[in-house]
């Protein structure tokens, strides 16, 4: 886990689970195997604490947008979501095209923006027609109604009967 991060609303830091590896090791195995058969989360892991934090640079301190929100959440629940990262991340890459990018090590803005130069050009010698669409999502996930967005996805998707069980496990 990433050192000298805060802490969220559970007091837990990263040096509380590395000075205490040998004590908290089992009771936290056996809390996470519960909560991956069971499916939930508890509740307490689920809550963060939201704080701002300036930008920096020349921006005003008067200014809101000059601040972002970032919320800090639960240890445990961060070094839970690693460990399932981990363990997931083959299968998740192989569901993935490799010109897709995403998750990958190494495959950052400079390989994205040169594939599609490549493309471009490759287009522009054969005289043929490209397509692009940009989406600028920044501050997008604050201003989302996310169990909206699900509905929708999965409306369309024809799992309509899946809509209350998903709901449930994302509240």
């Amino acid at each position: 886990m990433p050192k000298g991060k805060a802490c969220g609303p559970d007091d837990i830091s990263h040096k509380h689970l590395l000075y205490s590896i040998d004590v908290i090791a089992e009771p936290l195995a056996q809390l996470y195997t519960i909560m991956l058969q069971s499916g939930s989360i508890p509740d307490s892991m689920k809550t963060g604490q939201i704080i701002t934090l300036f930008k920096g640079g020349r921006k005003r301190h008067d200014d809101p947008n000059s601040y972002r929100a970032i919320t800090l959440s639960s240890t445990l629940l961060k070094l839970y979501e690693i460990i399932l990262l981990n363990r997931c991340k083959d299968n998740i890459l192989a569901s993935i095209k490799r010109l897709q990018g995403g998750f990958q090590d190494g495959l950052g803005c400079m390989m994205t923006s040169f594939c599609l130069r490549e493309c471009l050009y490759n287009a522009k010698e054969l005289g043929s027609k490209v397509y692009l669409c940009f989406l600028d999502a920044r501050q997008a996930f604050d201003r989302v109604w996310h169990d909206g967005l699900f509905c929708k996805l999965l409306t369309t998707s024809g799992t309509e009967s899946m809509i209350p069980s998903l709901m449930l496990t994302l509240s």
